[in-house]
């Protein structure tokens, strides 16, 4: 949760120089971010208490600005095929119960949406996420503290030194 929230607004204030956005779009995402991401940290017991799908609308509220703010981070960071693909999947969520039996579906509602994709492990918090807080930035940060200490052109150079004059082939 640290991690995610970390990450957008990282995303929504530092990085928006070559964004150029309104500094109060970038505010009001930075706010979202941190009021969806707090809220869930400090209420887990009781929203874990509160049977499945028994939302507040507040939560329901919050859900959607976690979305929103993962949609928007996600056009920003890596351009605009995953948001198009994720809206054209919650637009079939929404709009299956009138589609054909072949590919419809009996229709869900926005708390069980909600519930899904910002409080479940299935969503927004599941796996990629995990990852992304435990392994992958482990990698980041050896990365950086071997930049930074010039241990990785140690490394460079070593590697030249033993096999620099032959050319790899397979």
């Amino acid at each position: 949760m640290v991690h995610w929230i970390g990450v957008f607004i990282y995303m929504f204030l530092i990085s928006r120089k070559k964004n150029k956005t309104s500094v109060f779009i970038d505010l009001a995402l930075v706010f979202m971010t941190l009021f969806s991401g707090i809220y869930l940290m400090v209420a887990w017991r009781q929203i874990t208490l509160i049977g499945v799908g028994q939302r507040t609308p507040l939560e329901i509220v919050l859900a959607i600005f976690a979305v929103l703010v993962s949609i928007e981070g996600a056009r920003r960071s890596i351009g605009m095929m995953l948001p198009v693909t994720a809206i054209a999947f919650l637009i079939y969520v929404f709009i299956g119960k009138w589609l054909p039996a072949v590919i419809g579906h009996r229709g869900y509602s926005l708390n069980r949406i909600a519930t899904i994709i910002y409080y479940g492990t299935e969503g927004i918090f599941g796996t990629a996420l995990d990852v992304s807080a435990n392994v992958i930035i482990v990698f980041i940060i050896f990365g950086s503290l071997l930049s930074v200490t010039g241990a990785g052109q140690f490394f460079i150079d070593l590697a030249f030194s033993i096999a620099g004059r032959w050319r790899g082939e397979i």
